[in-house]
C-alpha cells in the first residue's frame, strides 16, 4: 500500500509539472538501475549512467557506462547514444533514440564459462515524466543486437538479441 501511495503522489506531482523546452546547450545526467533478489539467475543487479548534451533543440548526444551481474552473466559496457525528444507541452515527453556500446560479458552456461567482447546496437522508444522542470522519471523499451552471443535466455541458451524495458531518472541543467 505504501508503494502505491508513493507512486500516486509522484504521478500527481508530475501531472502538475510541465517539461521545460530542452534547448541547445542543456546538459543531462541519467541513471538507470535495478535489483531483483529472486530472479531466475539468482540476485540480479543492474546499473547504468550517462551524460548527454543537447546539440540542437530536443536533439541529444552523449556517453554511457553500465554494469550488470547475476549468477549467469556479468557485463561491463561503455558507449554512446543519440536521442530525439518530442515536445508535447505537457509533463510527458516521448523520445526515440539509438545507442552503440562495447560490452565485455562473462557468461556462465550449462556448457561452461565464456568471455566475449561484443559491439551492440540498440534502438529504443520511451517516455519522460517530468516531476519538476529539471527532473524526469523515464521508462523505455529497448531492442539491442550484439555481434556475439552475450544475452542468456531462460532455457540456458545464449543469443545476440535482447529486448527489455527499463526505468530511470534524468536530471537536466
Amino acid at each position: 500500500m505504501k508503494k502505491f501511495a508513493t507512486l500516486l503522489a509522484a504521478l500527481s506531482l508530475a501531472a502538475s509539472a510541465h517539461a521545460a523546452p530542452i534547448a541547445l546547450g542543456t546538459q543531462e545526467i541519467q541513471f538507470n538501475g535495478g535489483i531483483d533478489v529472486d530472479s531466475v539467475a539468482g540476485t540480479a543487479i543492474e546499473f547504468s549512467a550517462g551524460y548527454g548534451y543537447f546539440v540542437a533543440d530536443y536533439v541529444q548526444v552523449g556517453g554511457l557506462f553500465g554494469f550488470s551481474n547475476d549468477d549467469i552473466l556479468s557485463t561491463f559496457a561503455v558507449g554512446g547514444f543519440a536521442e530525439y525528444n518530442i515536445e508535447t507541452e505537457t509533463a510527458v515527453m516521448p523520445f526515440v533514440g539509438t545507442q552503440l556500446r562495447l560490452i565485455y560479458a562473462d557468461v556462465d552456461t550449462a556448457f561452461g564459462s565464456e568471455s566475449e567482447t561484443a559491439g551492440a546496437l540498440g534502438l529504443y522508444v520511451g517516455l519522460k515524466f517530468f516531476v519538476t522542470e529539471d527532473l524526469a522519471l523515464t521508462m523505455r523499451a529497448l531492442v539491442e543486437t550484439a555481434t556475439e552471443d552475450i544475452y542468456p535466455e531462460e532455457d540456458g541458451e545464449v543469443n545476440n538479441v535482447d529486448i527489455g524495458l527499463d526505468f530511470g531518472l534524468r536530471y537536466f541543467f
